[in-house]
């Protein structure tokens, strides 16, 4: 099939059907197997919810939803059956999912995902009807947790803090109370901002087996990084006396580095926000751990990166790698990939790709590459981006970086550039979810058909 072929299905003419995300269907009817043609069709349902159509969505679920019933393995069908109930569960389609759900060995995931659709509706009684039918602990904390965050965004923090006793999930109450601290600090309110903080005190961390980034391995309370965010969210809403206040309740570490570096980057005054910004570099200098000082001047630097001080910004960047460098061995939440993808940012792109070729380690090299390859992007130098996601050998690596490339040109208002980029990940997979992905953001920003877009989703199509 190809998209003339598309354009002509009788489910898709005089619909006004975005043609990137009719490609991504095609291609995914050519999935190898029938779960992975499943695994991608809700992919794309999500991606039509997302662009605001949800009949689209349905018209995929309902047109693979036999694919289920071909997969021969216990494990795979039952993955399938769970991902296409999900799909009707964002839906809202309760009797679906209650269907599916009674083919499920464990349907508690599924059924917590239909009620945290019905919480993030408004419909308070249906969500907490389902939690009471949810077992698993984690699965309910996360149904209430979203609901929460709902009342959240819809602006009822009370009706969001009237929840938080029902749920117990550490990570869930660390992000509600979060999100009201936010809401209320950059509402100017900074006094309740921090008190909803100050509700995580003596908190223990999230599990006792975090990995602690500077190396290490500890149990740390989820307070100061609450904390150092609602300080942000103070300066974001215009109080920067109150701002600073909290950031000076922040324990010393990377968080008050955060907190004052993100603090400074919102000043309006310049003065203000050199000396907040020499008072977070001088507090990173007192950071002990290598790795975690390299972590706190990377914040300095996206500051400088924020106020378009590009100077200022690479050389707190060539700090921050001098720190990193101690680190003996690169693993996962180093500042080296960060610091990459920021020198990339401030236009040292070839510097960028040097020191990710130095790296010695082929996995990390590649890590290293790709985020290189996003800072370039969103410099705008396609070129040198495009040329560092293909020098990436491990496929996630790789498929990530073009995505990343992709988005930066769509953002820049090229969609054919962002196709070009996304026909150029390795796998048939990989393309469906980041079409899936562009698809739904060139749709809600209005983006409409052209010739260029058709002929280069044609290549995709003929392969």
């Amino acid at each position: 099939e190809d998209l003339v072929a598309a354009r002509l299905d009788a489910d898709l003419v005089g619909r006004g059907t975005h043609e990137i995300l009719v490609a991504a269907e095609l291609l995914a009817r050519r999935g190898a197997h029938p779960g992975e043609r499943v695994e991608m069709a809700t992919t794309i349902a999500a991606a039509w919810m997302e662009a605001g159509r949800p009949e689209e969505a349905r018209r995929v679920l309902d047109r693979f939803s036999h694919e289920v019933d071909r997969i021969p393995t216990k494990a795979t069908r039952s993955r399938a059956l769970y991902e296409m109930a999900q799909g009707w569960a964002i839906l809202g389609d309760d009797a679906r999912v209650e269907a599916l759900a009674g083919d499920l060995s464990r349907p508690d995931a599924i059924l917590a995902e239909l009620g945290a659709v019905h919480g993030e509706a408004g419909d308070l009684d249906g969500a907490r009807t389902l939690a009471a039918r949810v077992k698993d602990p984690g699965a309910r904390g996360k149904l209430l947790g979203r609901t929460a965050r709902a009342r959240v965004e819809a602006g009822d923090l009370d009706g969001a803090l009237a929840l938080l006793p029902e749920i117990q999930d550490v990570p869930w109450r660390t992000s509600i109370l979060q999100a009201v601290g936010v809401t209320r600090g950059e509402a100017g309110d900074c006094k309740a901002g921090r008190a909803a903080a100050d509700q995580l005190l003596g908190v223990p961390g999230i599990d006792p087996k975090t990995i602690d980034l500077s190396g290490g391995m500890a149990r740390r309370s989820p307070h100061p990084r609450v904390l150092a965010k609602v300080a942000v969210a103070c300066a974001r809403g215009g109080d920067l006396d109150g701002a600073v206040e909290i950031a000076g309740a922040v324990p010393p570490g990377r968080q008050q580095v955060e907190a004052l570096a993100g603090i400074a980057a919102l000043a309006k005054a310049p003065d203000r926000a050199r000396t907040l910004l020499a008072e977070a570099l001088g507090r990173a200098g007192e950071i002990g751990k290598p790795g975690v000082r390299a972590l706190a001047l990377v914040s300095v630097a996206e500051a400088h990166l924020a106020r378009k001080e590009m100077p200022q910004a690479r050389e707190v960047l060539d700090a921050a790698w001098e720190a990193a460098g101690k680190v003996e061995q690169l693993g996962l939440g180093d500042a080296r990939l960060e610091i990459l993808a920021l020198l990339g940012a401030v236009g040292r792109c070839g510097d960028a790709a040097a020191r990710s070729r130095a790296i010695d380690a082929a996995f990390w090299r590649d890590g290293a590459l790709a985020a290189a390859a996003r800072g370039c992007a969103k410099a705008g130098d396609t070129e040198t981006a495009l040329a560092l996601a293909g020098d990436t050998r491990v496929p996630l690596w790789r498929a990530n970086a073009y995505q990343e490339i992709a988005q930066a040109r769509l953002d820049a208002g090229d969609p054919v550039a962002a196709l070009d980029a996304v026909s150029r990940i390795p796998s048939e997979r990989g393309r469906v979810k980041a079409l899936a992905t562009l698809g739904a953001a060139h749709l809600k920003a209005g983006g409409v058909p052209s010739e260029d877009i058709s002929r280069i989703l044609a290549g995709f199509l003929t392969r």
